[in-house]
């Protein structure tokens, strides 16, 4: 019975927490990536920029290609965000997928 307890709080803590895990993940990511646009940090622009190339029109000699570069670079951030987030959920529900499915197995031996 202990056992049985165990598991159905280890299934709603991961089913609680990691949403909410993932929220703060997110607003991290994109509040790093304005602070690293507002401050205008050359390092790390010009390595993210050079994982993600530079839009066409970036290579016109517009006025604003540092706008136009900052741009280029959230968009490439988020894109990563993105991925990220769902290899994290599919992971999330994997992980709940094996709890539930240990868990049934668990109560089915108790039982």
């Amino acid at each position: 019975m202990v056992v049985v307890v165990v598991v159905v709080v280890l299934i709603v803590v991961v089913v609680l927490l990691l949403p909410l895990l993932l929220v703060v993940v997110v607003v991290v990511v994109v509040v790093v990536v304005v602070v690293v646009e507002v401050v205008g940090v050359v390092v790390v622009g010009d390595l993210s920029l050079s994982a993600c190339p530079k839009p066409r029109l970036c290579n016109l000699s517009c006025v604003c290609e540092k706008l136009c570069r900052a741009v280029a670079f959230t968009l490439c951030t988020l894109e990563v965000v993105v991925v990220v987030v769902v290899v994290v959920v599919v992971v999330v529900v994997v992980v709940v997928a094996a709890i539930v499915v240990v868990a049934t197995a668990l109560i089915e031996e108790e039982v």
